[in-house]
């Protein structure tokens, strides 16, 4: 799934998903990986571009065509975080985005609007997103705000709202500690 940081500005800088399809070599492109994968690459490439430096195409290549000098972001490794909603809140409050692991069930595949609940979720990942925030529905309870890489098509302009503990959000987050953190 896409990496998104915020710098010291508290802006989203989008980093290239691309990238990762095509140079890691800890996960399989389209096939999978998992984002603590994901990250020991990005630190050992020493860094990552931007999405508008080497954009999506939404299909792995056999070929990295990674450019030091168009690095965006040095990674200083990552933290993979324990399962605990309340230390997730509070870690997307202070640093920003989480990449975690999920079920993509058939429901999810197909998720339009609205705060998304799939009791018949399966806890076993096979997609990664971008847990962003969170908020809660006078309805429906708490949820997380959740950026997919499936385009702007998808949900709502790319986004999830799930409510929390289904689909196994949560149980493999990590977080990226880039060089701009403070």
């Amino acid at each position: 799934g896409q990496q998104v940081v915020r710098n010291f500005t508290k802006t989203l800088m989008p980093l290239s998903e691309q990238d990762l399809l095509d140079c890691s070599k800890n996960n399989i492109g389209c096939e999978g990986g998992t984002p603590s994968e994901a990250l020991d690459d990005i630190g050992g490439a020493g860094g990552i571009e931007s999405e508008e430096d080497y954009p999506y195409l939404a299909v792995a290549s056999d070929l990295c065509f990674f450019k030091e000098n168009k690095i965006v972001m040095s990674d200083r490794g990552s933290v993979n975080l324990p399962h605990n909603e309340q230390l997730l809140k509070k870690t997307v409050a202070k640093y920003g985005p989480i990449a975690v692991a999920i079920y993509a069930s058939e429901r999810f595949i197909h998720y339009k609007s609205g705060v998304f609940s799939d009791p018949d979720c399966d806890y076993e990942p096979n997609h990664a997103v971008l847990i962003v925030g969170y908020g809660k529905d006078p309805e429906d309870g708490d949820y997380w705000i959740v950026k997919n890489s499936w385009s702007e098509a998808w949900g709502e302009k790319g986004y999830i709202r799930m409510n929390f503990g289904i689909c196994g959000i949560g149980e493999d987050s990590t977080i990226a500690k880039f060089h701009d953190w403070n």
